[in-house]
């Protein structure tokens, strides 16, 4: 039997349709599933992408969307840009990958505006493996952004890593290069993040190196922090980071800032998704406690919420800005292969931050209403964008097996959490294992209608070539 164009978005009993331009030649699907929820004011809306991106010369296996993120002005234009990871691209050297910025514009995101670099020339670099804004770090108007490469091999160590740290402007350009601690397998640019960890108004760096040392405890991690002084990074004495507990865990595979206690400086949220405790692999969280003169040696906040074999607690970790009003920050923290109705149905919790630091138990656990042969639900997530303009943070969680096609879903923020089922979902990408929903971004007002966009990778997308990925700009119905 033929499918319908709505059945193969993954669309199966619309009540309603609405086809509208918004301004651009682009679709909104909407789609109202009045049995998601007795409150039509709640009911699940799915949304069709506004704008739908293949790479500059797209290349199989080249897994572009693997990661992406906000990249703040980067072109000084008064419009966000976006930062799109391609970590396996191929060039001069095999899976040494690139990255892209996509300067925003009325029409959200354009293949015609985009800049792109891949800078190591060196198998297995994995250039794009992470990507973060930076803000306006050396203070030109223009935002700035750091991209990881943790496979390689600088020095001869293999999989030693580096940072590598770009100036905003219309054609960007390379600033610095941070080369990762002397030892092989350390993947350091494995994870970033970016944060005020010492109050004086300069966003400093974090990278992960996850795998350091390479020896026994194999694997059990580093954070390195690079603190800015008057609009320089300062890499040569950083901060180093490690947990109290040992093993083999993974420390520092998830990066976030978030000012948990509202004294205007962050905190650092890492994830040691690997971390064995009453089970093996079940995962930890960690925070640290920015201050004056940065952030605190030792762990302010633990939690291993998840105790579940194979949990991989924190396989996201995301700031949700201030939820409830209290001038606290709260944070979310994803379990991709937890285990519920269905194995590796995914989950996430949320803690609410205070005074004191985060709560010690989740105040909200948030659940996938599909499912899938692996929804992998919480793989990604990300918090404090305001998707549907109404003064509220909004919570964006990618699953990348829901419907063994992937998706996001977008639950909306109610002045003291989150509404339990989600307000929207990104209509399916109609092509198995797609994996729409491996990364996820709030990327800003890219078209000046109140709401932030979202960006998304289906970073396994068939295209032009297997496997090349793809990626999906969302903008909520108006």
């Amino acid at each position: 039997m033929q499918r319908s164009f709505l059945h193969s978005l993954g669309v199966t009993a619309p009540v309603f349709l609405v086809l509208a331009a918004c301004g651009r030649s682009h679709y909104t699907l909407v789609e109202r599933d009045a049995s998601s929820s007795p409150d039509a004011s709640t009911a699940l809306t799915v949304i069709g992408p506004s704008v739908t991106l293949a790479a500059p010369s797209p290349a199989g296996a080249a897994r572009f969307g693997g990661d992406v993120a906000a990249a703040g002005d980067v072109n000084g234009d008064g419009t966000p840009d976006v930062l799109v990871g391609e970590y396996r691209w191929t060039g001069v050297g095999a899976q040494e990958g690139r990255v892209h910025v996509y300067f925003g514009g009325p029409d959200l995101l354009s293949e015609t505006r985009v800049w792109s670099a891949h800078p190591t020339a060196e198998d297995g670099a994995e250039f794009g493996w992470a990507v973060v804004g930076l803000g306006d770090l050396n203070e030109d108007g223009m935002d700035d952004f750091a991209v990881g490469a943790p496979g390689s091999d600088l020095g001869g160590l293999a999989d030693r890593g580096r940072v590598f740290v770009y100036s905003g402007g219309a054609v960007p350009t390379l600033a610095l290069e941070i080369p990762g601690p002397m030892r092989e397998n350390a993947n350091f640019g494995s994870a970033l993040a970016s944060g005020d960890f010492d109050g004086d108004g300069d966003r400093d760096l974090a990278v992960g190196a996850r795998y350091y040392p390479y020896g026994p405890p194999y694997g059990q991690g580093r954070v390195y922090v690079y603190y800015a002084d008057a609009g320089v990074l300062r890499t040569s004495t950083p901060t180093e980071l490690q947990p109290n507990d040992g093993g083999s865990a993974a420390f520092g595979t998830k990066l976030a800032a978030a000012d948990v206690d509202g004294d205007d400086r962050d905190d650092l949220l890492v994830g040691a998704y690997s971390w064995s405790g009453a089970s093996a692999n079940q995962g930890r969280a960690y925070a640290f406690h920015g201050g004056p003169t940065g952030l605190a040696p030792d762990e302010w906040w633990v939690s291993a919420a998840l105790e579940q074999p194979e949990a991989f607690f924190t396989s996201s970790l995301t700031s949700l800005g201030d939820i409830s009003g209290d001038g606290r920050e709260d944070v979310a923290v994803g379990s991709w292969s937890f285990d519920g109705s269905e194995v590796d149905e995914g989950t996430v919790l949320v803690f609410t931050g205070g005074g004191a630091g985060l709560s010690a138990t989740a105040s909200q656990q948030l659940t996938s209403p599909r499912g899938g042969t692996r929804p992998a639900f919480g793989y990604s997530a990300q918090g404090g964008g305001d998707f549907d303009g109404d003064d509220r943070p909004d919570l964006v969680v990618g699953g990348f097996g829901i419907d063994d096609q992937g998706t996001i879903l977008v639950f909306g923020g109610d002045g003291t959490g989150f509404t339990p089922t989600p307000r929207w979902r990104a209509a399916l990408p109609g092509q198995s294992n797609a994996q729409l929903g491996i990364s996820v971004a709030f990327v800003g007002d890219l078209d000046g209608d109140g709401g932030d966009e979202i960006v998304s990778g289906a970073f396994l997308f068939d295209g032009e070539a297997e496997d090349e990925g793809r990626i999906e700009v969302f903008s909520v119905p108006r």
